[in-house]
């Protein structure tokens, strides 16, 4: 019973590693595709806070949301930011953001500037797995038909 189970486990894991490494390439490439076009076509604008939330994880640290609307625009854009700019800002007060005029839920505050760093690690990280998984499957298939 036990083997069945790691067997199961096993390719289970193998169906999930190269989804959760396709994701990460996918979220590093839109992160760098916002962050280009806040650099190439961004304005620095108003925007007010709608809403605030701070989501538990479950190892005891907290993900800090703000929720805001860039002046002229409908669309409601959301920031995951770091507790010391969280607890600036409650719901109503004006924060100034970069954002793409003819793109407005392409912004990001102002005050924690535009940086390439998270979208590089996402497409890394994403890259080094995919790379790895690539790697096992051929030591995998190889090592059993040489």
């Amino acid at each position: 019973m036990k083997a069945i189970f790691l067997k199961i486990l096993f390719w289970v894991l193998m169906a999930i590693i190269p989804l959760i490494a396709i994701l990460l390439i996918f979220l590093g490439i839109n992160d760098y595709y916002e962050i280009s076009q806040l650099n190439i076509k961004g304005k620095v604008g108003k925007a007010r806070i709608t809403r605030a939330e701070v989501e538990d994880d479950t190892e005891g640290s907290d993900t800090h949301y703000l929720y805001y609307q860039v002046e002229g625009s409908d669309k409601i854009t959301e920031e995951v930011v770091e507790e010391k700019i969280y607890v600036k800002y409650k719901p109503g007060s004006t924060v100034a953001v970069f954002y793409v005029p003819d793109q407005p839920h392409i912004a990001r505050l102002k005050e924690r500037g535009l940086s390439y760093q998270a979208a590089i690690f996402r497409l890394g990280i994403g890259i080094v797995l995919l790379i790895l998984f690539g790697w096992y499957i051929i030591q995998l298939y190889w090592g059993k038909n040489p």
